[in-house]
């Protein structure tokens, strides 16, 4: 990897494409401090001339205009073909201005109207994910499937070559004396990464463009930038050695690293190598939609006691589900479900801004929440009063009983989800498949007319129907010709529908309870068999050792600090979410007593003014800057972590010694390039798997833990005839053809960015930018 030379270039650029924002920095290594922030929203106003509103700006803390940018990106052009010259296109001007011409020949609507809501067909989820499996599932406009690879390369080459490279501090520079820098999730392969920066070396000229891990990148900020504030620092100052374990839970992914660095003596260039990296698709976005999804189920128990007898007894649209034709039902009308849809993701916030560390949820009765849950309540009530026969409109009360009942349900008040938060991992039969009500025993339906719920505690303003609202910019629902009724619920739906809050509210803890421990627990676990069996490098370290790590939470912890010498870097909106915070702070609570860690919250370092609170949501970018300039070097960048193994396709298939898949030795991999597993040739066919996750071949995964990259025939391995074990040739190379990693498998070579498919639970990772299907 080439580092930053002065020589060749006069500029560093670095893009963080997060989930939730993007953001960028530019610096010149000459210039000492924090590299400075490119202003993204730049060109907001000028890209909506027509708008008649101001464009969709987000704003920092202070209320001002925030060097980062809202990733909620819309479609535009159905004939957009992804070619090279349209990923090519400028329509920022030499003098700033904007050719709206051009503008209009992107596939990609950059900003919205303020305060608009996006058709959900044409909004654009997070392809960093799609990319990751290679898969379409989600990413179609109008019915056209698009390739996640080439959606992600061409919005990041426009926001590059508009928004960044002719952003006013970069403006008229020499575009070949810049280097830019892409900071990618933790789930790509080295493949993913490289396959992306050549891609975008096509796109954009450039001087050169490289990338670097997210979780590396927040090290390298704390290290370069952070640590000169050090807080009473407990570790030893004069080890030569550092190590980094870095947790970054964002929107979209949770990525952790550990890195060692180590200062060499005569003021050579610290030396780091990176010991493990895991991460997963299971970030904030999935949380927020345990939180839409308890309100949802909410919302159809209120209709089916309370809308039931207007003969109203389902929500005429679902937060959750949209039908095959791209609408949420036959009642669905656009952008009011749309604004419906981003209020109750504020209301999740809330919700999730309100709980403690023991699951106690007491989210206070403030304007905001009045706003959000009357809002909400009121866009339902609307949906079925212009779905009502004019006879039935004369009498208001039932709409009134079920707009204050609906409210009821939307706000939490003061509840405890679970009176004892239990973080251990639950047994793997426990876990598998687990659904609340298919194992409980039925009870007796109560009468339709039977209270469950009360009057609204909250300060409401009294519903009218929509032909009194003076208001223009209440939600408005349009009338639907020919819409028929809501049908009602059958017997057996009702049996989950009535659920009871409180069993609800179970659920909904033990769900969170899970997301923590997948997201703290497990992910630290795999980091420790990481360093354990020591995949980043060649010492004579069996893989089978790692069987013996102990599989307490506290045995991970042990393999990964070094006494006095490690510091916990904990980044990313999701990770203030109290619950996984405290978690994450407890598994270490043993070394930092100790004076062996050093634990540091990004969010502490929001009282330094040279830093601040907006620049924390920027650490990922700047540390990428802070790396490449700073003289690191890493070693081993392109080292493999995880799983990669292969299975027998048919998973019926049985293998000797109760083995469920055949791993690969990573470390001879990382080392030579080549391992040579014996393989036993049970099957006519095996699926080359990857997995972040680092277990034993007897212990199962979960279907949504693989990625299946290439199915494999016998013929093409070839592995011999059917019941012999063979060893199996497998190399790890650079391939010359195009510079990026593969693997050769017998004779089959395999590109790692083939990631196979997406399973079901991609829906809960992508919520609310795109919704079920079907």
């Amino acid at each position: 990897m080439e580092l930053f030379d002065p020589a060749l270039y006069d500029y560093l650029v670095a893009l963080d494409l997060g989930s939730d924002s993007m953001a960028a920095c530019w610096g010149r290594p000459d210039i000492p401090g924090l590299p400075a922030m490119i202003p993204l929203q730049e060109y907001a106003d000028s890209l909506h001339p027509s708008s008649g509103d101001a464009a969709f700006v987000l704003r920092d803390e202070e209320g001002q205009p925030s060097c980062r940018m809202e990733s909620k990106v819309q479609f535009r052009r159905l004939e957009y073909k992804f070619e090279d010259e349209e990923g090519r296109i400028v329509f920022v001007k030499p003098d700033g201005k904007i050719d709206l011409d051009k503008y209009q020949e992107t596939c990609f609507l950059l900003f919205r109207k303020f305060d608009a809501a996006p058709n959900h067909r044409e909004l654009l989820p997070n392809p960093k994910l799609f990319f990751q499996y290679n898969a379409n599932l989600a990413l179609d406009l109008d019915g056209r499937q698009l390739e996640a690879e080439k959606t992600l390369t061409h919005l990041a080459a426009q926001i590059i070559q508009n928004l960044v490279l002719r952003s006013s501090p970069l403006r008229g520079v020499d575009l070949k004396r810049v280097m830019v820098v892409l900071t990618v999730p933790n789930v790509y392969s080295v493949t993913h990464a490289q396959r992306l920066t050549q891609k975008i070396r096509e796109l954009v000229d450039v001087g050169r463009v490289e990338w670097l891990s997210e979780s590396d990148a927040i090290a390298f900020f704390w290290s370069r930038y952070g640590a000169q504030h050090q807080f009473a620092e407990n570790l030893d100052p004069n080890l030569e050695h550092r190590r980094y374990i870095t947790i970054d839970v964002g929107k979209g992914t949770t990525d952790l690293s550990v890195l060692h660095t180590q200062s060499p003596p005569s003021g050579r260039a610290p030396k780091t190598v990176i010991l493990g990296r895991a991460g997963t698709s299971s970030g904030g976005s999935e949380l927020t939609f345990l939180f839409a999804r308890f309100f949802d189920e909410e919302i159809r128990r209120v209709f089916a006691v309370v809308g039931s007898k207007m003969q109203y007894a389902r929500p005429p649209v679902s937060f959750l589900g949209m039908a095959q034709d791209g609408r949420t039902s036959s009642r669905q009308r656009g952008e009011v479900f749309n604004r419906l849809l981003n209020q109750l993701e504020k209301l999740c916030n809330v919700t999730k801004a309100a709980c403690s560390d023991s699951l106690h949820i007491e989210v206070p009765e403030s304007k905001e929440t009045e706003r959000l849950v009357q809002s909400i309540a009121d866009g339902l009530t609307r949906y079925v009063y212009e779905d009502l026969p004019d006879e039935e409109r004369g009498d208001l009360e039932p709409l009134r009983r079920l707009r204050n009942a609906i409210a009821e349900a939307l706000f939490f008040g003061d509840v405890r989800l679970a009176s004892d938060l239990t973080l251990a991992p639950a047994p793997e039969a426990e876990r598998k498949g687990w659904n609340l009500w298919s194992r409980r025993k039925a009870k007796p339906l109560p009468p339709m007319d039977a209270p469950v719920v009360r009057e609204s505690k909250l300060s409401l303003k009294a519903w009218q129907p929509p032909e009194s609202v003076e208001d223009q910019d209440t939600l408005r629902v349009l009338p639907e010709e020919g819409s028929p009724r809501t049908r009602p619920f059958s017997e057996g739906e009702l049996r989950v529908v009535m659920l009871s809050r409180r069993d609800r509210l179970g659920q909904l803890g033990k769900d969170i309870s899970d997301y923590v421990e997948r997201n703290a627990d497990r992910l630290i676990h795999d980091l420790a068999r990481m360093v354990s069996t020591n995949q980043s490098n060649d010492t004579n370290f069996p893989v089978s050792d790692a069987q013996q790590l102990g599989g307490t939470p506290q045995a991970s912890v042990d393999a990964l600090v070094v006494p006095r010498a490690t510091t916990v870097i904990v980044a990313g909106q999701a990770s203030q979410f109290r619950p996984l915070y405290s978690r994450l702070r407890s598994l270490f609570a043993v070394h930092e007593a100790r004076g062996d860690v050093a634990w540091r919250f990004l969010q502490d370092l929001a009282h330094i003014e040279e830093i601040g609170s907006e620049a924390l949501k920027t650490a990922c970018c700047r540390g990428a800057y802070g790396y490449f300039t700073a003289g690191h070097r890493i070693v081993n960048r392109e080292a493999l972590f995880g799983s990669y193994f292969l299975a027998p396709a048919n998973a019926d298939t049985p293998l000797p010694d109760g083995r469920r898949r055949y791993s690969l030795n990573l470390r001879l991999l990382n080392v030579s390039g080549d391992s040579h597993p014996g393989i036993g040739v049970v099957s006519t066919a095996y699926d080359f798997c990857f997995s972040t996750r680092v277990v034993k071949d007897t212990q199962p995964l979960r279907e949504e833990e693989i990625s299946r990259i290439k199915w494999i025939p016998i013929q093409e391995a070839p592995l011999g005839p059917a019941g012999t074990s063979v060893q199996l040739p497998i190399k790890y190379f650079r391939d010359p053809a195009d510079g990026c990693r593969k693997f050769v498998i017998g004779t089959a070579v395999v590109d790692t960015v083939a990631f196979g498919n997406l399973p079901g639970a991609i829906w809960d990772k992508v919520w609310p930018e795109r919704l079920r299907r079907g």
